[in-house]
């Protein structure tokens, strides 16, 4: 993952992401949020992982990931509330913020959130 961005994720919605340190776990990114503008020079979105409670929970924590559409590299998420609708499931957040450079010198690249 040497350059996401919003889209890379859209394009992995409902697939799984393997967690292969410090634990071994899968998660489903069951949901990406539309991107926010958050004033003039950033912008946020956030994703939403689920996985089985049986599995056991993760901790809030950076955690080395991979996907086959978005890649391999790391995530810092944190354990939300599961729905009272799902009570088997257990839910976790990783939010991203970036800088937004709009002046024509900027860089072409996309910014490398997951290194």
């Amino acid at each position: 993952m040497d350059a996401i961005t919003h889209d890379h994720f859209v394009a992995s919605a409902g697939q799984v992401y393997r967690i292969t340190s410090p634990v071994s776990f899968d998660i489903r990114l069951a949901q990406v949020s539309p991107v926010r503008k958050c004033g003039p020079l950033f912008e946020s979105f956030s994703l939403l992982f689920n996985a089985e409670r049986s599995a056991g929970i993760l901790q809030q924590g950076t955690y080395e990931v991979s996907n086959e559409t978005v890649g391999a590299g790391s995530l810092f998420v944190t354990p939300v509330q599961h729905s009272a609708g799902e009570p088997e499931r257990q839910y976790y957040e990783a939010v991203f913020t970036r800088r937004v450079d709009t002046s024509p010198c900027a860089s072409t690249h996309p910014h490398p959130l997951l290194s």
